[in-house]
């Protein structure tokens, strides 16, 4: 389910520019070209020309540099649209874009399609060196609305497209911009070579037109070996992409940097009801992807950043949210890492059914990272978001939420070890730090979810078959601000004294309907001491299928076999003896009640 990539491949052609200066001014506009200049008559002033080309052409590399200053427009127009900046191997070139006029005009090169044959094509790195500068106000912008459009005929951009390629963009400054206006437009930082893109100090990327996607290092099911990294930091801003991908490619890798409280990435919309196969899904809400089809991406925020993710104002838009590590769009075994570090720090998903995946399909490796106040929500608006770690067998899916005020907020509810279809699934881990905070109407443990850690669960918790609830990262507490409900697998407690032990305090009723409690013994009690691990406000059930209490000897402890243990739950005492293991071994339990004594002999295997 969940979501997309573009990734075609374009062929271009055309001419080369060597060096080029375009001024706006009739009286300063000047044309300085050194090294292969074709054409070699551009100007005086604004100019149109159909291709465009930096640093050589199609037959040999070269050398070349352009300048478009002091409020001048350069134009490449139909009936080829296309800008290649270093279209061969060996070439170099670099394009400035920079300031505006003396009444604020930007200067601006416009890359624009009118028909649906030819689409619209900016290319930095196409097989050499090419670099796109974009600053001090100035505008770059590819357009190809109103055309007749389908994928494979769309407008964008493309950053380190060939092996051997490098490609970099960078928009510093407040009003600089790079504008996409396309529908399915694409943008692609690395495809086979090095790409990286920096937005800085206001600079700006921007998407208008439907189904649009930005992508660093990632096409669809395609074996490529190009490494992206997108840097967003001092107030650089992106918005309007539908989908966004992140190291989406077989062999690839691409990084993401979002940095500073002024700094931001805004995914909105969704897949149009006639989306077409292979894309996306109809009405498939924005999304990002992070680290799948067998590559590896991470995804960082960090000191007050904030990703929005929103299909609230596109109706019949459902699911938008982020996978970490596989997607059922771009491919599986993928392995993705997201950190939402520092206060401020937000990623926000916004829409019907909003959606996350840490750890998808078979084989995908994901893990989400929240510290130091950082965040990360479904808003929950329609009642029905949903989280999941670790959504399929073999799946591998990890949460660390570490400080009071980090928080993970799935909505109504988070599936750990589980699937969408609520069955056993993958290895899910939420491991809880320094009081963080994880937060669902209902949390569900499968088979291979494991929780453990200090912090809190609020929401009602329900542990499955072969699940682990361990509190503590030697010993610890863990707050469920909810129900516990215990059907099965293993609730691990560990004393190292009478007051260096678990916490387990819940604000709601517990019900021990299966499963064992597990007590790792690091001391030697007294014969009269009674281990004191649960805080429980509610009542407390106990039915036929609760296994009751198994002592272990905890790792490296002096602790005799057989050493005797007491433990406090509900108004009555469960006894156990220490064994070195716990499975396939007799347990002796005896439960002591206001109205008599039952005792218990069971075997685990």
């Amino acid at each position: 389910m969940m979501h997309h990539s573009l990734g075609k491949a374009i062929s271009m052609a055309g001419l080369v520019i060597g060096s080029l200066i375009v001024s706006a001014s009739p009286s300063l506009a000047v044309i300085v070209s050194n090294g292969d200049v074709f054409p070699a008559g551009i100007g005086p002033g604004d100019a149109n020309v159909s291709p465009f080309n930096v640093g050589g052409d199609f037959s040999a590399p070269g050398n070349g540099s352009v300048v478009v200053d002091d409020g001048s427009r350069l134009t490449v127009g139909p009936p080829i649209p296309f800008v290649n900046v270093a279209p061969l191997a060996g070439s170099n070139g670099t394009v400035t874009v920079t300031g505006t006029d003396a009444g604020g005009n930007p200067s601006t090169l416009r890359v624009q399609g009118t028909d649906g044959s030819a689409g619209a094509f900016l290319t930095v790195g196409r097989s050499g060196n090419g670099t796109l500068n974009i600053q001090d106000g100035a505008k770059v912008q590819v357009d190809t609305l109103g055309a007749p459009l389908v994928p494979a005929t769309s407008g964008g951009f493309q950053v380190g497209r060939n092996p051997g390629s490098n490609g970099t963009v960078n928009i510093d400054g407040a009003n600089s911009e790079l504008s996409i206006d396309s529908d399915f437009a694409f943008g692609r930082i690395a495809r086979d070579g090095q790409g990286e893109m920096n937005i800085t100090n206001g600079g700006k990327l921007t998407y208008a037109g439907k189904n649009s996607v930005l992508s660093v290092s990632s096409a669809v099911f395609t074996p490529t070996n190009g490494t992206g990294v997108l840097n967003v930091n001092s107030g650089g801003t992106i918005s309007g992409p539908v989908f966004l991908d992140v190291g989406g490619s077989q062999g690839g890798s691409g990084t993401v940097n979002l940095d500073g409280s002024t700094s931001s990435i805004s995914l909105t919309g969704a897949c149009t009801p006639d989306c077409p196969v292979g894309f996306s899904f109809p009405n498939q809400g924005a999304f990002i992807t992070v680290g799948a089809n067998q590559g590896t991406g991470t995804f960082n925020v960090t000191n007050g950043a904030k990703v929005s993710i929103d299909s609230s104002q596109t109706p019949n838009a459902e699911f938008p949210g982020f996978n970490l590590g596989g997607s059922s769009i771009l491919g599986p075994k993928g392995d993705g890492t997201m950190n939402v570090v520092g206060d401020g720090s937000e990623v926000r998903v916004i829409g019907n059914r909003g959606f996350f995946s840490i750890g998808r399909l078979e084989e995908g490796k994901g893990a989400l990272n929240i510290s130091g106040g950082g965040q990360v929500i479904l808003e929950n608006g329609d009642g029905r978001s949903r989280g999941f770690v670790g959504d399929r067998p073999g799946a591998d899916g990890r949460i660390t939420v570490d400080g009071p005020d980090s928080l993970l907020d799935a909505g109504s509810f988070l599936g750990i070890g589980v699937d969408q279809g609520l069955n056993d699934a993958g290895g899910g881990t939420v491991t809880l730090k320094n009081g963080g905070v994880v937060k669902a109407a209902d949390i569900q443990l499968g088979r291979g979810g494991r929780i453990g850690g200090n912090g809190t669960l609020m929401g009602d918790v329900t542990v499955g078959p072969q699940s682990v609830v361990a509190p503590g990262e030697s010993t610890g507490e863990i707050v469920v601000d909810g129900d516990f409900i215990f059907q099965d697998g293993v609730l691990q407690l560990e004393a190292n004294s009478l007051t260096d032990l678990d916490k387990l305090i819940v604000t709601g009723n517990a019900v021990f309907s299966g499963g064992v409690i597990e007590v790792l013994l690091g001391f030697v009690p007294d014969t009269a001491d009674v281990l004191d691990f649960f805080s429980i406000t509610g009542s407390t059930t106990f039915l036929p299928g609760f296994e009751g209490v198994v002592g272990r000897i905890a790792q490296g402890a002096s602790v005799p076999l057989g050493t005797p243990i007491s433990l406090a739950l509900g108004g009555m005492i469960f006894q156990a003896v220490a064994l070195a293991e716990p499975p396939a071994v007799y347990i002796f339990l005896v439960a002591f009640a206001a109205l008599g004594v039952v005792q218990y002999g069971r075997r685990f295997g």
